[in-house]
This record gives structure tokens, C-alpha cells and sequence, in this order.
């Protein structure tokens, strides 16, 4: 086994952006897990579906975080040392793919209901509805060629792969201007 000095830079570079990748996700988690303990206990008379939509989507996010915490012991635990571990498969990563795609495409859904309830238009929200199904439909594209693909990571993996992040980006900035627009238009004016 080597020693961790004699481990490659490349291998040290990768674990390090993994590790401090998964450190700052489950800080994330944390204050998620805070708001969503303030906002259960809160005296909101929010419809059930709206409390049961942020227990669904914390849910989700547990798993996510989970999912990652366990790839990360498993490289840096159980095949501590074993550079082949690095380029080999594992669920996890297959899963947290999947799971993130489900867990953006559900909140961006729920932003889009918002602008059209805002706007009481449909057009943007049904744009908005349609990358959201499209970006669940490329997270269960790159968890198939995870599962099924060459270790190795195929061209169309690398495109799928970036039309996803360009999808939700899109979506981002799409349902993040729309809400801004209407939002501002329906202020009232009055001054706190």
C-alpha cells in the first residue's frame, strides 16, 4: 500500500476537490436541515401540500448527501491507498446524479408555479416545467451510461453531461428574472 506522500498529485488533487467537495455540501445540508426544522415548527398556515413538498424535498436531499458522504469513505477508508478505486464505478455517484436532477427539477417546477401565479401566465412556466422534465430525463441518461457505460468517460457522456448544467442553468436564470420582474411590478409600495 502506498504511502500517502507517495500517492500522485493528480490522485491528491482529485481526492481534495472530492473531499472538500463533500465538506461543504454536508455544511449545506446542515443549515437546509435547520430550515426545515424552523419552518416545520413555524406557525405558517401553508397549504399541506407546500410542507409535505419541503419534507419531500429534504428527504431527497439526505439521500443525496448520503450518497456522497458514503463515496467519500469509501475511497478515503476502505480502499485507502488503492489508486485503482479512484476510476472504478460505484452506486453512490450514480444515485446522487439522479437524485440532484430530481431535487432541482422539483424546486425549479415549484418556482415556476409561483411566476404563474405571479403573472398568471403560462408561457414561462411552462417553458420552465419542460427543461425541469428534460433535466430529469438527462439525470437518468447519466446515471444509465454510469451504470452501463465504460468506466471511462465516453464522448457522449461529456454532452449529456454539459446539457444538463446548461439546462439548469437555464432554468435558473429564467425562473430567477421572471420572479424578480413580477415580483417587482406587484410590489405595493408601501414602505416598512
Amino acid at each position: 500500500m502506498d504511502s500517502p506522500a507517495a500517492l500522485p498529485s493528480v490522485v491528491t488533487v482529485t481526492l481534495a476537490g472530492l473531499e472538500l467537495s463533500v465538506l461543504l455540501s454536508t455544511f449545506l445540508y446542515a443549515i437546509t436541515s435547520c430550515q426545515v426544522f424552523v419552518y416545520w415548527r413555524s406557525k405558517f398556515h401553508d397549504r399541506p401540500f407546500i410542507r409535505y413538498l419541503v419534507v419531500w424535498i429534504w428527504i431527497i436531499e439526505t439521500s443525496h448527501t448520503a450518497a456522497f458522504c458514503m463515496y467519500l469513505y469509501r475511497l478515503t477508508v476502505t480502499y485507502f491507498g488503492n489508486l485503482e478505486e479512484i476510476g472504478s464505478r460505484h452506486w453512490s455517484v450514480d444515485a446522487s446524479v439522479l437524485l440532484h436532477s430530481i431535487i432541482s427539477a422539483t424546486v425549479q417546477s415549484y418556482y415556476a408555479y409561483r411566476i404563474y401565479v405571479l403573472s398568471g401566465r403560462r408561457t414561462i412556466s411552462i417553458i420552465s416545467w419542460s427543461i425541469a422534465v428534460l433535466e430529469v430525463l438527462g439525470g437518468i441518461a447519466i446515471t444509465v451510461l454510469l451504470r452501463v457505460g465504460p468506466v471511462a468517460y465516453p464522448p457522449a457522456m461529456f454532452k449529456t453531461t454539459t446539457a444538463i448544467m446548461s439546462l439548469d442553468v437555464t432554468i435558473n436564470v429564467l425562473n430567477t428574472s421572471a420572479l424578480c420582474y413580477y415580483l417587482h411590478r406587484k410590489r405595493s409600495g408601501i414602505k416598512r
